[in-house]
């Protein structure tokens, strides 16, 4: 991601979702942590990473070469670690997802990377069923702060 406007567009797909989790009464994230001078100062513009069909924006997600707080053990170089999927309403089952996933496997394996790696809150049994049928396997689960978080892997070698 390389523009204001691109930024804007990737902090709308994060928004649009988290107000649908919040109209749900499953919050997750707040609109202030998903505004994009916030975002900017947790991210770098290269870590984040906006899906486009037929010019707009489908899905987003950071993608880190490391991760202390969630993943502090994980050996340096190891993983690429995905964070804040998220996938435009209008899209919703539509394979989004599997491709912002689909994207990330391919840059972990180009950088020669053992593992793609995720976390997510630990009471999304839907989510982390998508997780399971994509390929990822729980390796773990425990408090973060103030979150019960289950971590998942997916082996690339």
């Amino acid at each position: 991601m390389t523009t204001g406007e691109e930024l804007e567009r990737f902090s709308r797909v994060l928004l649009e979702v988290a107000g649908w989790l919040e109209a749900g009464g499953r919050p997750m994230w707040t609109a202030d942590e998903l505004a994009p001078g916030a975002l900017l100062e947790r991210y770098d513009l290269r870590e984040m990473r906006l899906g486009v069909l037929d010019g707009e924006p489908a899905a987003a997600m950071v993608v880190q070469e490391s991760d202390g707080v969630f993943w502090p053990g994980a050996p340096e170089g190891e993983s690429l670690f995905v964070h804040k999927l998220a996938v435009a309403r209008r899209l919703k089952g539509r394979g989004a997802a599997a491709a912002m996933l689909d994207w990330a496997r391919a840059r972990a394996l180009e950088q020669g990377k053992a593992y793609l790696r995720l976390d997510c809150a630990a009471d999304r049994p839907k989510l982390r069923r998508f997780y399971e049928e994509y390929g990822f396997r729980g390796v773990g689960r425990r408090m973060v702060g103030p979150c019960d978080t289950a971590f998942y892997e997916l082996p690339l070698r």
